[in-house]
């Protein structure tokens, strides 16, 4: 089965040759903290991804209805496919919603020890929280979880990597956020162009949607 991660143009060029971010080893290092202050939270490193691409229950969750506008804002926006053995017992899946209860929560208020207490029970709660992969897409109806979240809690060989032949976050990057025209859209094109596997996606699948007129679109589905 095949799991998503996102990241940055930038970071595409790190994960291939190896850098402090994959333990300079070609791939995907699991090298952030699922979390800040509970001790198994803070002593466990990995690489998190999603189920889906654009998962619905991270879309339109009506607990927290704007947590997907938040991640695409803390993530990169190519899209990367992960390779996973279901049997991978360093692969599980955890409930990102114990930690944005909290999040949501405190919202702009400051620290002090309740906070400190509160994030650690939170963290305490999302960790706990995990289950294998394989239990989990077996039995889904055990893991009612908000917003579950897929965490590898080893490295990631560039072997099992490879760029999504969809690419929804960078298709919405180049329709609303660069403009039309300008520096910056030429920048994100360029970056584009430099990874071959984005460029096919850009000069067929973006392109060609976009050159796609509406009384051709209406006959292809007369056809």
């Amino acid at each position: 089965m095949k799991v998503y991660h996102y990241t940055s143009l930038d970071n595409w060029a790190l994960i291939k040759k190896g850098s402090w971010k994959s333990r300079d080893k070609s791939g995907l290092g699991a090298i952030r903290r699922v979390g800040q202050v509970h001790e198994d939270a803070l002593d466990t490193g990995a690489v998190f991804a999603l189920l889906e691409p654009v998962p619905k229950n991270w879309t339109h969750n009506t607990q927290f209805p704007d947590i997907w506008f938040h991640l695409t804002r803390d993530i990169g926006r190519m899209l990367l496919e992960i390779q996973v053995d279901e049997s991978d017992k360093n692969v599980f899946v955890v409930d990102r919603g114990e930690i944005e209860k909290f999040l949501y929560k405190i919202g702009s208020e400051g620290g002090g020890k309740e906070i400190y207490n509160e994030r650690k029970i939170a963290e305490g709660k999302y960790i706990g929280s995990k289950v294998p992969i394989a239990e989990y897409l077996r039995h889904p109806e055990r893991y009612p979880f908000v917003l579950p979240e897929v965490i590898f809690t080893d490295d990631i060989p560039i072997e099992k990597i490879s760029i999504s032949a969809e690419q929804p976050l960078m298709q919405e990057l180049l329709d609303k956020e660069v403009g039309e025209t300008g520096s910056y859209r030429d920048s994100v094109i360029r970056q584009i162009k430099e990874i071959p596997e984005l460029k096919a996606w850009y000069e067929t699948k973006y392109l060609g949607k976009k050159n796609e007129s509406p009384s051709s679109e209406i006959g292809g589905k007369l056809r």
